[in-house]
């Protein structure tokens, strides 16, 4: 794989426009198979990370019967609105890298926690064992998302 002529057709194909909200049922409607969300997490997590960084797989829909996704998160209101992603983990010493673990379980998010969405992870010049690329999260995307982290924790 090329990773500079696919960073490059991304820079191309994208129309510079990149959402971020309080609202996240209001984001995820926008939300189509393959862009990027993010969606805050909990102060004190395991991971020790302000946020998780998802790629959807799966656009807003309405939960129809209870279940426990394969993470551990359990849904159980039958009428919440949730997107489905595949996660990308952060990679290295730079907190801009992630690894996109394509072959790892599907995650469910409830809409209303997505505060970020529709922004692009360009591939690196790199590949981990497994044969997983890494993408880097530019320096704009994340001050932003940094930013609507730090609007959550005020209004709390």
């Amino acid at each position: 794989m090329d990773t500079r002529s696919v960073r490059n057709a991304m820079y191309d194909d994208w129309d510079g426009k990149w959402d971020y909200s309080v609202d996240g049922n209001v984001l995820t409607t926008t939300l189509e198979i393959g862009d990027n969300f993010v969606v805050n997490d909990e102060i004190g997590n395991l991971e020790g990370v302000d946020f998780w960084v998802v790629c959807c797989t799966k656009p807003m829909h309405t939960i129809r019967k209870e279940f426990t996704d394969k993470w551990g998160t359990s849904f159980v209101i039958i009428s919440d609105d949730v997107v489905a992603g595949l996660y990308y983990q952060r990679w290295g010493s730079n907190d801009r890298s992630f690894v996109l673990l394509k072959d790892f379980h599907v995650i469910y998010v409830l809409c209303n926690l997505v505060c970020v969405a529709k922004f692009l992870m360009p591939p690196r010049d790199h590949i981990v064992s497994g044969n997983d690329g890494v993408y880097r999260m530019n320096e704009d995307t994340s001050s932003v998302i940094n930013f609507v982290i730090a609007t959550f924790e005020d209004d709390e």
